[in-house]
């Protein structure tokens, strides 16, 4: 601007006297037009506007790139940061994964141990069928050979009418033994289902609450987002405070989880603990040792922990 002040001056100071006319004040003011201008002043003063508007262009030219390049790095550190989210929304679903995988291997152990219980069960009761079977025949070869040794027919009648006593106690017994034996298979059969039933209930209660707890994850996860997104819009010089919240909700995030695998760590020693024993006195063995009692206080205090976790949540 001062060359171009000086410019003007030496313009004005080598035109032929004029009437008084005020100075312009840079060259922009000056009418290239005047019949009081040389053609060299009037070519200098137009490559000089030139080279002017020139330099302007390139300012503009410059400040418009500066502003691309900031909006490109702008838009590569939003796809970055959605990247990140994703890659952990895909690492928390892993691990979901993975529990479930878990949790179905269990229930096929459970299952391999129900049917090898039910087998040496089976395997019991057959040989103690063998068992009677040569008690049996024993009883009769031993009854026939004293029958043999019996001279007399008083002697053969007494012994007759003894050995029908004998039978009889025997028959009775015997039918006693079996009705009780099926009275036991039938209290550990419901047993069982009961316990089956039990154990099918506490896994869909923990189906629901995992697919619950997914669902305020995600929820979670994608309020946060469009919040982070608004703010950041908002206020660009809070950035460094939302990038901490983040973080916190993160570490939030993880100890909720940490809260669902303790709870699923739980739930599989409950499962161990409910396994049943296969013997016959098992029905006893329950009701001395009150088994029920301390499987239905392990459910009630893995729910009193699901509550307090669901209470905190929602606060």
């Amino acid at each position: 601007m001062p060359q171009q002040q000086q410019l003007t001056q030496s313009v004005w100071s080598h035109m032929p006297a004029q009437p008084q006319v005020q100075q312009p004040a840079s060259l922009w003011d000056v009418d290239v037009n005047s019949e009081g201008l040389s053609s060299a002043y009037k070519a200098q003063l137009e490559q000089m506007k030139r080279q002017q508007r020139e330099v302007e262009r390139l300012r503009e030219e410059e400040r418009l790139r500066e502003e691309e390049m900031l909006r490109q790095e702008e838009l590569e550190r939003k796809h970055e940061e959605l990247r990140r989210q994703q890659e952990e929304l895909e690492q928390q679903r892993e691990l979901v994964r993975r529990e479930k995988e878990e949790l179905e291997r269990q229930k096929q152990i459970d299952l391999q141990k129900r049917e090898e219980s039910k087998r040496l069960e089976e395997e019991a009761r057959r040989q103690e069928d063998e068992k009677i079977q040569k008690e049996i025949q024993k009883q009769r070869r031993e009854q026939h050979e004293a029958e043999k040794r019996r001279q007399d027919e008083d002697k053969k009648r007494q012994e007759e009418e003894r050995k029908r006593e004998r039978e009889l106690k025997k028959q009775e017994e015997k039918k006693r033994k079996e009705e009780e034996k099926k009275r036991l298979q039938e209290d550990q059969r419901r047993q069982e289902e009961i316990r089956i039933k039990k154990q099918e209930e506490e896994e869909e209660r923990l189906r629901q609450l995992q697919l619950e707890q997914e669902l305020r994850l995600q929820v979670e996860l994608q309020q946060q987002q469009e919040r982070e997104e608004e703010e950041r819009l908002q206020r660009e010089a809070a950035e460094k405070d939302k990038v901490e919240t983040h973080r916190r909700q993160q570490m939030e995030l993880q100890r909720q989880h940490e809260s669902l695998r303790k709870l699923q760590q739980a739930q599989r020693e409950q499962l161990a603990n409910m396994q049943l024993p296969a013997h016959s006195n098992w029905a006893d063995q329950q009701s001395q040792q009150g088994g029920p009692s301390q499987s239905r206080s392990l459910t009630e205090i893995q729910e009193e922990e699901a509550r307090k976790e669901n209470d905190r949540l929602h606060r």
